[in-house]
């Protein structure tokens, strides 16, 4: 899995950061991934590059980064209904985590745009993790044509 970290979760995990051609690897492996206060809690936010989908990650252990996110990447698909062999594709693709800078300001656009839907999830509607996830991922982007990011993200799994 490609990690390309914003700034301010670059500052805050301090990882060595490598150049990464995302070209060279399929469209499963490439994400961004950004920090999000919520309220003083250490949030993240790691998005599909092609699909846009999107893992919601609240209250991450930083000394335990990779381990929050396999545990909280698994639960989010299992919960989404997500069958078992395209899930395993994503885990698969974690096992090895490289870092870069980020690449592509459509995807960051884009992900400042479902942290204000994370907002409002939350707080107002108090909606669980998981029912943030959902939501989010249920959000038509014209960067997609306007099609959900749930039903691309499941195509390219099916791949």
């Amino acid at each position: 899995m490609n990690l390309q970290l914003t700034k301010s979760l670059s500052d805050k995990l301090k990882p060595t950061l490598v150049e990464i051609d995302t070209s060279k690897y399929s469209d499963i492996d490439n994400y961004h991934c950004n920090f999000i206060d919520m309220r003083g809690v250490d949030c993240i936010l790691i998005t599909n590059d092609k699909t846009l989908f999107s893992f919601f990650i609240y209250d991450v252990d930083f000394e335990n980064f990779i381990e929050t996110i396999q545990q909280s990447v698994f639960k989010i698909l299992l919960s989404m209904g997500f069958p078992q062999n395209q899930f395993e594709k994503v885990l698969e693709s974690m096992e090895t985590i490289n870092y870069s800078k980020t690449s592509d300001r459509s995807v960051i656009s884009v992900m400042n745009d479902m942290k204000r839907h994370i907002e409002v999830g939350l707080i107002y509607y108090e909606d669980s993790i998981l029912e943030v996830n959902e939501r989010i991922n249920e959000i038509p982007y014209k960067r997609n044509n306007h099609r959900y990011s749930v039903e691309l993200f499941s195509e390219l799994l099916k791949g």
